[in-house]
């Protein structure tokens, strides 16, 4: 019996196609496959994910955490939530009683692990709370900024792009249950699409709808299935790379400058993507690039090719 062929993970399909893409050679330098080298015949890089030997140790450890990051955007007057790291339960509920609805998470976690947003009672709390413990000792706290989430993606500080995260949702039909709707939802074959998970955080957060896997929603009718826009959990991107505005291009470049990152992941939130106002709540520093490369909808954008051709710049 033929061995099945082990499937490549996104982020190593789309580099090794970018560096395809621009004439050079791509592969595996470390038995684990986590690092690889990319190679024009004269000259060889290491890269590991989206991060390279153009970012600094320091740049990532800074903006590695979320407290530090806050911080030094804070100082150079760039928009950012009021926020408050924390040792214990009893301070959480000081800062959400003179800041609520906020949002608690982990310090130093990626892809939305233990963060809870849009918190508005202290049932909910001491739960996020909890939640955030399991991924590093030191939480925080922050205010709720209204809005929808944007991944802004900047590289060699001058190519930007952007995509639109939405929450895990299905659109009701009026005849089939909530279950159904995901089940139909995840056996769409699209490219690197994270499916939605029925589990237990599912259930609680149909729960606080009034909700059950069994609910019919009316025909045209959004039910989430998470409250954060993590693509990893089964949320929609949408490419919106024509729509930033000049002012918030201007914004991710200067935040990515600040921090010395010639690749980085700045999270905003805004009412509208065209509009001069946002505010920064995270910025990645080994930014998650496949998003760009296969959006949910829109214009695919190639940002690996940009992270190439960096690496190879006299």
């Amino acid at each position: 019996m033929a061995k099945k062929k082990k499937k490549i993970p996104a982020h190593v399909d789309v580099l090794a196609k970018s560096a395809r893409s621009c004439g050079f050679k791509f592969s595996k330098y470390d038995t684990e496959g986590a690092l690889h080298k990319v190679s024009n015949g004269k000259k060889e890089v290491l890269i590991n994910r989206s991060a390279t030997e153009k970012t600094s140790h320091l740049s990532y450890i800074l903006a590695d955490s979320k407290r530090f990051t806050t911080a030094i955007l804070k100082h150079f007057g760039i928009a950012v939530p009021r926020q408050k790291q924390i040792s214990n339960y009893e301070e959480a509920i000081g800062f959400y009683r003179k800041q609520r609805p906020v949002v608690v998470k982990p310090n130093r976690a990626s892809l939305g692990r233990g963060v809870t947003v849009n918190i508005t009672n202290q049932k909910q709390l001491k739960k996020a709370y909890r939640l955030a413990k399991k991924y590093g000792q030191r939480v925080l706290v922050e205010e709720f900024v209204p809005g929808d989430d944007y991944r802004v993606t900047v590289i060699d500080y001058k190519h930007v792009y952007v995509v639109k995260r939405i929450p895990a949702f299905v659109v009701g039909n009026g005849k089939a249950d909530i279950e159904l709707l995901i089940k139909r939802k995840n056996r769409i074959k699209e490219e690197y699409k994270k499916k939605i998970k029925m589990g237990t955080k599912s259930e609680k957060i149909l729960q606080e709808q009034h909700l059950t896997f069994d609910s019919v929603p009316a025909n045209g009718e959004i039910i989430y299935l998470r409250k954060a826009a993590n693509i990893a959990e089964g949320g929609t991107s949408i490419d919106c790379t024509d729509l930033i505005s000049k002012e918030l291009k201007q914004l991710a470049i200067r935040a990515s400058r600040i921090l010395k990152l010639p690749a980085a992941g700045v999270d905003i939130l805004t009412e509208d993507i065209s509009s001069k106002k946002g505010v920064i709540i995270e910025i990645n520093p080994r930014p998650h690039i496949v998003l760009h490369h296969y959006p949910h909808e829109g214009k695919p954008r190639f940002p690996g090719r940009d992270i190439i051709r960096m690496l190879f710049r006299t």
